[in-house]
């Protein structure tokens, strides 16, 4: 016989553990004596969750465009070096230091760093 769906349920979630990972909430759902459903709402919402400053999509657009930028960087570099450009500007090397410094800051999103 099939399974009466009640048309007043409510949403709900799985959750895969590892098995230390089990020990460890079975443990403390019996000394709380909590159901583990609850223990892990409890901690959840207890607390607001971080909102990134740009989301993971945009950090990677942001991460191929500078890369792009790199790329044409490196490759006056290696003409400078090459001979074929004569006249050094400071102005260039302060922006090979800014880009490189934007660059690290939107990569550390995609490490959990901020």
């Amino acid at each position: 016989m099939g399974k009466n769906k009640d048309s007043t349920s409510v949403p709900s979630s799985h959750v895969r553990f590892t098995n230390d990972e089990y020990k460890i909430i079975h443990e403390d759902s019996l000394n709380l004596e909590e159901t583990i459903p609850t223990l892990l709402k409890r901690n959840y919402f207890k607390k607001r969750v971080s909102q990134p400053i740009i989301s993971h999509s945009d950090a990677k657009k942001i991460h191929v465009a500078l890369n792009r930028v790199g790329n044409n960087i490196n490759q006056i570099a290696k003409d400078f070096n090459s001979g074929k450009i004569k006249d050094w500007y400071p102005e260039f090397q302060e922006m090979v230091e800014v880009m490189r410094g934007i660059r690290n800051f939107v990569c550390s999103f995609g490490r959990g760093k901020s």
